[in-house]
């Protein structure tokens, strides 16, 4: 299976919920079979020649309501709706065998199929159009009143086959669009980091995640020193080039379960679980490293850093700001080195002299 069809399995054009997308589902069949067998009554009085076609139009219409009906009024599960699909591929061959004059009834498995196609995976589309097909050979087979069987069984198969492609096909590209949406929606256009917006949510998971496991998590605050300046004199470009580095520089540093996010402007957030205070200094002291390694000669860019360490009652948002408000501190304390707030406010020795450059 493809990650497009693992999709499909889990959202699909469906609402997020489980639950809310079994019961689309079931509102979509319980219309399709109330339709289906008003269709089936309708040829029973319009249609039908013969006694036994009448029979086989009033059959047809008793199972399709009843299926829509028990969708109705039971609690639905996700297999009870796709047995009811198998069930109406068979009721649909059973109509066909019995059908006088055939009229338009091969047409009645297009209903199936498009709902199939539409809430699930491609493999799951593939079985019923198998199926559909199967059911239309085996009752071409049994009407001994229509003579175009051929005719009939190639006309509707390939409707049904089509159909479902291209419901498959436009549904795949409305995944991927969709996909695409949210992570741009999530993602920072110039550094491809995190933007607020999809950071706020992972910090949420990690800080109920460490917390339940009486974990630490150590939030980090980042900020380029006098960015404003440095942008007007070496220019937005060589600015937009400067921010890129340092992401590249917080992506190498970081940990595999870290989340790093472009906050705003120059400053960026990381946050670290099962980092203590000290291995959160360690690691703003290697991305001040990296910095000024890898930028430019000419640039003399530093950082400064805000630390803060998951409380007991701490949300994303005090967490934040007590990183916010060390990172203050640490400006206030002349740039280019970290402070933490860990019961009181301290302040560490400017990056540059403790990497020795």
């Amino acid at each position: 299976m493809d990650v497009v069809d693992e999709c499909r399995t889990v959202a699909g054009p469906l609402p997020g919920d489980p639950k809310l997308r079994v019961d689309l589902m079931r509102r979509f069949a319980v219309v399709m079979f109330l339709v289906g067998g008003a269709a089936s009554a309708s040829g029973f009085v319009i249609t039908a020649e013969t006694d036994d076609a009448r029979t086989t139009q009033a059959i047809a219409a008793a199972v399709f309501v009843a299926c829509g009906l028990i969708l109705l009024v039971i609690r639905t599960r996700r297999w009870m709706i796709l047995t009811s699909i198998v069930i109406s591929i068979a009721n649909v061959g059973g109509l066909i065998a019995g059908s006088e004059p055939l009229g338009i009834a091969p047409m009645g498995y297009l209903w199936p199929i498009a709902f199939t196609a539409f809430f699930f995976p491609r493999r799951i589309v593939i079985v019923m159009c198998a199926l559909s097909t199967a059911s239309l050979s085996v009752a071409l087979a049994l009407n001994d009143h229509h003579d175009l069987k051929l005719d009939s069984f190639v006309g509707s198969t390939a409707s049904v086959w089509v159909v479902a492609g291209l419901m498959v096909s436009m549904n795949r590209r409305e995944d991927r669009l969709r996909a695409e949406l949210e992570l741009s929606a999530d993602t920072d256009p110039l550094t491809t980091l995190l933007n607020r917006r999809g950071f706020a949510p992972q910090v949420d998971r990690m800080i109920a995640l460490e917390r339940a496991n009486d974990e630490v998590l150590s939030f980090v605050m980042f900020d380029l020193d006098q960015f404003k300046q440095f942008n007007d004199e070496h220019g937005h470009l060589v600015g937009d080039d400067a921010l890129r580095r340092l992401a590249g520089i917080l992506r190498r540093q970081s940990g595999r379960t870290d989340a790093i996010c472009r906050f705003g402007g120059e400053e960026f957030a990381v946050a670290m679980p099962g980092a203590t205070v000290r291995q959160a200094l360690a690691y703003a002291q290697r991305v001040a490293t990296g910095l000024h390694r890898e930028g430019e000669p000419h640039w003399h860019l530093t950082i400064s850093a805000g630390i803060s360490v998951l409380a007991p009652d701490d949300t994303v948002t005090s967490l934040t700001s007590r990183a916010d408000t060390a990172l203050y501190a640490a400006k206030n304390a002349g740039r280019d080195r970290a402070a933490w707030y860990h019961g009181v406010m301290e302040v560490a020795p400017p990056f540059c002299a403790a990497s020795g450059d």
